[in-house]
Parts: C-alpha cells; sequence; structure tokens
C-alpha cells in the first residue's frame, strides 16, 4: 500500500512539474464566464478568447489611492498591460471592463464586436488610437472618455448616435471623422476635448445635443450636406464652437464654398461696404451674443 501512494505521489509530482515547464513563464490567467484571459508579464499583453460576451462590472470597481480601476479577473494588471487582444468570437465588451488601464497603449478589437459597454476603456490615458470594428451598433456612455492620449479614431462601421460623454476629455484628439449614417451626437460627447481643431459631420445627423462640443478648439467642420441641411440640425446649448466654425459645405463647388464663408452668420447674407459694413459688425454682435445661427 504504502509503495502505492509513493508511486501516485511521484506521478502527481511529474505531472505538476511537466505542468510548470509547459506553462510558458510569466503567464497567468484563468476563465470568466464565456471568455478565457490570459495575461504576459513579458510582453505585457493581455489576451482575451472566447465566444459571446465579456462581463458587466458595473459593482466591482476597486479603489487605490488616486485610481478607480476594474476589479475584472484581469484587473490586477491595470497599472502593467500595455497590449490588448480581444480575439474573434468576442461580441461585447461589458461595463468597467478595462476602466483605467493606465499604461494600455495598444488596442485589438475583433469584427465579432457588436457592444461596447459603458466605461469600458474610460481613463485609459495611454491609448494612442483606436480603430472601432464595423458590426459596432451600439456605444455605451464615456466609454472612452478621459483617454487623454488618444489621437486618432476611426469607425469602420454606422452606430446609430455617438453617446453622452463618449469622448469627454480626450485632450490630445485633433480631429474627428463621424461616419455617414449616425443619427445624432450626444451631450458632452466631445466636451473638454481641447485639441479638437476639425470635425467632419455626415448629411444624416439630425441632432447635435447640449454641450456636445463644450470646450472644445474647433475651427473648422466638414459637412456632408448643403447649408440649409446643416441649418435644418438641431443643436442644443454649450456648442459655441462648433457654431461659430468655419463650415465647408462638401457637396458644393469651391466657388460656391467660398462665397458660403462670406455669408453673415446672423442675417445668411453677404455684406459691403459703407452703412453695410456697419450692418455686417451689427449682425456680428449679435451672433456673438445670441448664437452664430440665423
Amino acid at each position: 500500500m504504502k509503495k502505492t501512494m509513493k508511486k501516485l505521489f511521484a506521478l502527481a509530482l511529474c505531472l505538476l512539474l511537466l505542468g510548470a515547464v509547459m506553462l510558458p513563464a510569466g503567464a497567468v490567467g484563468g476563465v470568466d464566464g464565456n471568455v478565457t484571459w490570459d495575461y504576459d508579464s513579458e510582453t505585457k499583453t493581455l489576451t482575451i478568447s472566447g465566444n459571446g460576451k465579456i462581463g458587466d462590472y458595473r459593482d466591482e470597481v476597486e479603489y487605490e489611492p488616486g485610481v478607480w480601476h476594474t476589479n475584472a479577473p484581469w484587473g490586477d494588471y491595470y497599472n502593467e498591460a500595455e497590449t490588448l487582444v480581444i480575439e474573434p468570437g468576442v461580441t461585447s465588451i461589458g461595463m468597467w471592463a478595462f476602466s483605467n488601464f493606465l499604461k494600455l497603449k495598444t488596442v485589438s478589437l475583433p469584427s465579432t464586436l457588436a457592444f461596447l459597454g459603458d466605461w469600458a476603456f474610460h481613463m485609459c490615458r495611454s491609448i494612442e488610437e483606436i480603430t472601432l470594428p464595423p458590426n459596432i451598433v451600439q456605444f455605451g456612455t464615456s466609454s472612452f472618455s478621459g483617454c487623454t492620449g488618444l489621437q486618432e479614431v476611426e469607425f469602420l462601421g454606422v452606430p446609430y448616435s455617438i453617446p453622452h460623454q463618449m469622448f469627454r476629455s480626450c485632450s490630445s484628439l485633433t480631429s474627428i471623422v463621424i461616419p455617414e449614417g449616425v443619427h445624432d451626437i450626444g451631450s458632452a460627447a466631445f466636451s473638454n476635448c481641447t485639441s479638437l481643431k476639425t470635425v467632419t459631420i455626415p448629411k444624416s445627423l439630425s441632432y447635435i445635443l447640449i454641450g456636445a462640443f463644450f470646450n472644445t478648439g474647433v475651427e473648422t467642420v466638414y459637412y456632408g450636406g448643403t447649408e440649409v441641411d446643416w441649418n435644418s440640425i438641431d443643436i442644443g446649448n454649450d456648442n459655441e464652437k462648433l457654431l461659430d466654425a468655419d463650415i465647408i459645405y462638401l457637396n458644393l463647388t469651391p466657388a460656391e464654398n467660398e462665397a458660403a464663408q462670406n455669408l453673415c452668420h446672423w442675417c445668411g447674407k453677404a455684406h459691403g461696404g459703407g452703412f453695410d459694413a456697419i450692418i455686417a459688425w451689427l449682425h456680428s454682435l449679435l451672433a456673438k451674443i445670441f448664437g452664430a445661427r440665423y
């Protein structure tokens, strides 16, 4: 009996040692719901694979001095991981899933992804660019808010809307192209994007909600429709930078665009010299006080 026990113990030990040899150095991981996760501390890469949804972590946010971060199973690596790879098969990223991953620079999202939850990448300050896959039909609130290093965003698909605070305080973002087919831009969606200078807005847009472009640096708007179409957009308060910007109508000829730039923001007419110049100055003042719509 003792010999049998010794043999079983020896076999178990061999299997344990074999497993240790086969496990990549520095690799840890586990299973969480529909997905498997692996973290390689040598390459600082977090990989998520599986079929279905990455869960919500609504009530699982952990506080360390000065930082709130996700308490997802991979949350221990919030101040270490630099690369995130989400493999094909994953269809949804839940709330707070990767929030405050402070050193995350590179994010690879699969074409199977259809939904991005609230605060999913909130305060991931080191991400510099993000490509949003074609099948995403819905984004959550504040999904990239506070990503202060974000410089480039590319939409490969057409979501119905850009939601509330989606890119709030992305202070390195200099331009944004909103694809044709988007219906509305939510409140504070780009607020405090202080470096944002150029915005491309599609003809399909019907609403720009309150403060969507509050405290931005917008100087030029490329618009996919005509001046009449632009004036039909319902634009909420606290969007003065957008309203004061130069509007380039993309379906007009260069000559038509030049003529449009010379139109008075208040009355919509081109002013000449003499007494008309005084009227132009008065209208300019009115536009600054009451808004540049006419």
